[in-house]
């Protein structure tokens, strides 16, 4: 009895503490796996050698990034720890991607929105969108990671209209073109696992996931894992947590503009 009442007054003594500042920064070990994406590629009898051995390289780059999470009590700001090189896009090591680079997330959970602020083509954009809400089971299996105790969630984010028009799209355009190389998987349900802190009251996480009573300090997908590896409380230098900088621009307009890449891009590389 002794000890419940130590870990209850530990706990409010933690949560008073977080609610005079209301801040913090988390780090994220963030693994990526790529092996159905490769899949393609090295199936592929068509392609390139050297080209797949340089699609294999890039993969093998971007499988483990360090990512660093600004929040508070409303908001957060999520971006890698290393400095992105706008300027860097060359074929020996620059990022590019035809639906463009994400720099960084900026979450508002008061208002319920997400900005994304992307690079696509050397053009900063930042992208508005309603953050998507997950139904989460709380679970009452627990472990600790560090210093903290987390208690399980999970959640089944179902596939969206976007994802199904767009392996539409894309299976279409391949078929047409006969690169097997592009045909992408036919999107399912994904389940993720998280697990999350109280003693840290912010319902925020790495990436776009949010909505648990406490930070979310790991969390599973089928292709990426988030593993929290530091978290400092009121930090002294504080990142501001504010809307990244860059063109606004609604989710729909911004992918009406990838789109138009995307053709533009078929058009020059893949006709016969």
């Amino acid at each position: 009895m002794k000890k419940i009442f130590i870990a209850t007054m530990l706990l409010l003594t933690l949560i008073s503490a977080f609610s005079q500042n209301g801040s913090g920064q988390a780090t994220y070990q963030v693994m990526t796996s790529y092996k159905d994406s490769f899949a393609h590629f090295q199936n592929d009898p068509k392609m390139d050698p050297k080209m797949k051995a340089f699609i294999e390289e890039r993969f093998k780059k971007e499988a483990t990034k360090t990512f660093t999470l600004s929040f508070d009590r409303n908001a957060s700001l999520y971006k890698e720890e290393e400095k992105v090189d706008l300027n860097n896009t060359n074929e020996n090591g620059g990022s590019w991607s035809p639906y463009g680079i994400t720099i960084s997330l900026h979450k508002s959970v008061k208002d319920k929105i997400i900005n994304t602020q992307k690079d696509l083509m050397t053009k900063i954009f930042v992208v508005k969108d309603t953050l998507q809400k997950y139904n989460w089971k709380l679970l009452a299996e627990t472990k600790q990671i560090g210093e903290y105790t987390c208690h399980k969630a999970t959640a089944i984010i179902p596939v969206s209209k976007e994802e199904k028009e767009e392996y539409e799209q894309e299976k279409a355009d391949a078929q047409k073109r006969n690169t097997s190389f592009l045909t992408i998987k036919e999107p399912q349900p994904k389940e993720i696992t998280a697990w999350y802190s109280s003693e840290i009251p912010v319902n925020n996480g790495p990436e776009e996931f949010w909505g648990l009573p406490g930070l979310i300090l790991e969390l599973n997908t089928s292709e990426k894992n988030f593993l929290c590896s530091k978290v400092i409380m009121n930090p002294k230098d504080k990142n501001k947590i504010e809307v990244p900088k860059g063109q606004q621009i609604s989710k729909t307009d911004y992918d009406l503009i990838v789109q138009k890449k995307l053709r533009e891009i078929e058009s020059t590389n893949f006709t016969k």
